[in-house]
Parts: C-alpha cells; sequence; structure tokens
C-alpha cells in the first residue's frame, strides 16, 4: 500500500525515538515517501488524534465537499489529519498501520485513544465480502481496541461519483456554466471566439452551438440515457463474483457452497441492474458527458445540491456518522434557497424631504417627530402632493395673463399708430 504521508499521533510531546523495526515497517508503508520525509511527517503532532484513511486525497476533498455543504460553518480542518493510500486499503495494510503506530508510543499507549475513520469504495463488492472484510478487520485489531478506535465506513452503491447523479444538481450546474460562457462570448470579437473553438464558424452558429438551456424534465431523460447506456453488466458480474470467491474461501468453503452462492449472486446483480442501476453504473463515465471529470468539478456539482436531493446515506450514515466519531461539533444545516425567500425581508424607510415653508403650509413646524411617525407618512404625501399642483396651476395661469397683456398691449399700440 503506497501511502504519501504518516503523522505522529502524540499530541502532548515532540518526535520520540523510533525503533528500528518500527522504522522499517512504516518504510514499507510509505513506498513513495522518502526516509527524511517520513521523519518529519513523524514528527507532527496532532491534539485531536483523529486519522481519516482514504484511498486518495481527492476523497477526502470530496467529503469536506459534502460537510461544507450540509454544514457550512462547521470547521473541520485542524480536527484530523488525512492518510492516503495508494488504492483501495486492505485489511493486512489497516492492521500493520494500526501496528506501526502503536509501537511509537509504548510507554504512553493507554493514555491515548486515537480515532481511525477508513472510507472506502464498494467496486461492485457482494454483500457477503463486505461483511466479511468487517469481521475480519474488528477481529484482527481487537487487541488494539483499549488505545484505537477504529470505524470502516464502505459507501453502499458503487463509488462516491454514483452520488453526484442528480438531475437537478446537473442541471443547475450545466446551466451556470452556459450562462459564463455566454457572458464571456459577449466579451470577445467573432473572430477571437472563431479561434477559440478552433474553426471557423459564424456568429449564428456560435449562438446555436451555446444553446438553450434544458429543461428539468429534458435532464433528467438524459441522465437516464447515460445511466443505461455505463451500466456495465458484465464488469459488474465479474467484480462482484471474484470479491465473493474470495470471501468464501476464506470462510473455507466447499466448491458445491460457492456454487450456490453464486446461483443467489445472480438474483443479488439482477435487482441491481433492474431497481439500482443509478447507484452501480458507471458513474464517471455518466459524468464525463455532461462535463465533468474531475475533483474540482466534483466540488462545483455538490454546491449544487439541495438538501432534499442529498442521498439520506450521505447525510445520515456518512456525514453524520463521520462528525459524531471524531466529536466535531456540526452547525445547523445551511437555510435552502426557497427557506430565504420566505423569510420575511425588512421594509426600506423612505425619508421625504420637508421644506421650512411647505412644512408651514401644512399648518405644522418641520420637526424630526413629526417625520418619524410612519403613521403621518402619507398625509404628509397627499398634502405635498397638492401643494405640487396648486403651484404648478398658479404658474401656469400668471404666465397666460401675461401673455394676454403683452398680446393686448400690442395691438392697442397697433391701432393708435395706424392713419
Amino acid at each position: 500500500m503506497a501511502c504519501n504521508s504518516i503523522v505522529s499521533l502524540d499530541g502532548q510531546t515532540g518526535p520520540c525515538k523510533i525503533e528500528m523495526d518500527v522504522l522499517s515497517e512504516l518504510k514499507t508503508l510509505c513506498k513513495d515517501s522518502t526516509h527524511t520525509s517520513m521523519l518529519m511527517d513523524l514528527s507532527k503532532t496532532l491534539n485531536t488524534k483523529c486519522l481519516l484513511v482514504v484511498e486518495s486525497e481527492p476523497d477526502a476533498k470530496v467529503l469536506k465537499a459534502w460537510i461544507k455543504n450540509l454544514h457550512p460553518g462547521t470547521s473541520i480542518e485542524d480536527k484530523f489529519v488525512t492518510y492516503s493510500c495508494g488504492g483501495r486499503p486492505k485489511v493486512d495494510n489497516i492492521v500493520r498501520l494500526v501496528s506501526a503506530l502503536d509501537s511509537l508510543f509504548p510507554g504512553k499507549a493507554k493514555q491515548i485513544c486515537v480515532r481511525i475513520f477508513i472510507l472506502v469504495d464498494r467496486d461492485y463488492r457482494s454483500d457477503k465480502a463486505l461483511q466479511k472484510e468487517q469481521e475480519r478487520l474488528q477481529d484482527e485489531t481487537k487487541g488494539y481496541s483499549k488505545k484505537f478506535k477504529i470505524k470502516l465506513y464502505c459507501y453502499k452503491k458503487n463509488e462516491q461519483e454514483n452520488y453526484l447523479l442528480s438531475a437537478r444538481a446537473l442541471k443547475s450546474w450545466r446551466d451556470k456554466k452556459k450562462r459564463k460562457k455566454k457572458e464571456k462570448t459577449k466579451m470577445k470579437s467573432l473572430e477571437e471566439t472563431q479561434e477559440e473553438l478552433g474553426q471557423m464558424k459564424s456568429l449564428e452558429e456560435t449562438q446555436e452551438e451555446l444553446g438553450q438551456m434544458k429543461s428539468l424534465e429534458e435532464t433528467q431523460e438524459e441522465l437516464g440515457h447515460y445511466i443505461n447506456e455505463h451500466f456495465e453488466y458484465l464488469t459488474i458480474e465479474k467484480d462482484y463474483r471474484s470479491s465473493l470467491d474470495l470471501a468464501l474461501k476464506q470462510e473455507s468453503k466447499d466448491q458445491q457452497d460457492i456454487s450456490k452462492h453464486h446461483r443467489s449472486s445472480e438474483d443479488e446483480i439482477g435487482k441491481w441492474q433492474k431497481d439500482l442501476r443509478p447507484s452501480f453504473t458507471n458513474a464517471k463515465q455518466v459524468l464525463k458527458k455532461f462535463g465533468i471529470t474531475g475533483v474540482p468539478q466534483y466540488k462545483e456539482l455538490i454546491k449544487e445540491f439541495h438538501e432534499d436531493d442529498i442521498d439520506p446515506e450521505i447525510k445520515e450514515d456518512l456525514v453524520k456518522g463521520f462528525l459524531q466519531f471524531f466529536d466535531i461539533e456540526p452547525t445547523a444545516p445551511a437555510a435552502t434557497p426557497q427557506e430565504e425567500i420566505d423569510q420575511p425581508q425588512p421594509q426600506p424607510e423612505i425619508e421625504l424631504p420637508l421644506s421650512d415653508n411647505q412644512g408651514m403650509q401644512d399648518g405644522s413646524a418641520s420637526t424630526d417627530d413629526d417625520d418619524s411617525n410612519p403613521v403621518e407618512c402619507p398625509k404628509i404625501l397627499s398634502s405635498r402632493l397638492d401643494n405640487g399642483k396648486s403651484c404648478c396651476l398658479h404658474v401656469i395661469r400668471v404666465e397666460l395673463a401675461s401673455l394676454f397683456l403683452r398680446v393686448a398691449s400690442e395691438w392697442i399700440w397697433f391701432k393708435l399708430s395706424s392713419p
């Protein structure tokens, strides 16, 4: 098992002396680490004494993204250390890891309770194989139960990508991407857009390529098509039976029992094919059809999930169980966009300017007390409107009278001056 790093679990003191046999064992575990970097990692302290073991670093990032979605205010960065492996850790590897860590603190081991949370994909394993894996891990680590608390969590679906197959979240993610692309296209000239696309296209062709945003029903239909397209029955059957054979051999089952279990396994695989295709399809290939190809985009997609769209297993079993296992107090779930809309919004205060003369015309002094009374605001506004109308009419009358006088005087002067 290739690992990126391993840490010292002594939260009170600095680095301790490492015995040669323990160092040799750790060097075997940390194949990708140099001797110097391994010792530097061992010298780190971890006050929380919590260790997350994952197949690869991206798995931990996806888990953190789910926690951030459900509990955005929860601080987890300093609560545990991530131990990344170069593949799915086997029971033997986990036992060797626990043994090596236990040997680091022979004099203080009874005072240390280290929590180790192991997160792995299912990878088409049978229920029998998963049960056997749990039983074997508990049996081979029971000697460390007073010092280490170990939990092996395996996704019920095939892998973490299968929990991202939500039509609403995919639609929201793709719509947001299209809006950004349209805004970016508007800011470019036609020649720049053609050069970026790699071929000469007219403006109409470019707009047609951007296309209209699909409805939720169309996205659901498209997702269902890709799920069926990438349900790889033969691969599932092969991996399922391989895991089942290994579990049965470990139980010393004879060939007759293995054949019996193979017949029953066909029923379970058939159920996957009939009712649970989204859980066991090749989700990575499905997500690629939507342009989602890596962990950064996984994290962006998770942000588009409403709480109602998140699988109950993620909410209750994984995230809630993970936080409880490490004694991390979660914050309250974030309010959904609809809940934020439903909340009453404070009404803005309107300040109406009032001159001294207008205040005297209203028969009241211009004081702060009068303006601050919300009940009087409609009366004040109505009074000001009436005053404005009267003022306009008065100006019109004066102008008309002045014009009439000018015309009349010119006409009289014309009459008097004519022979």
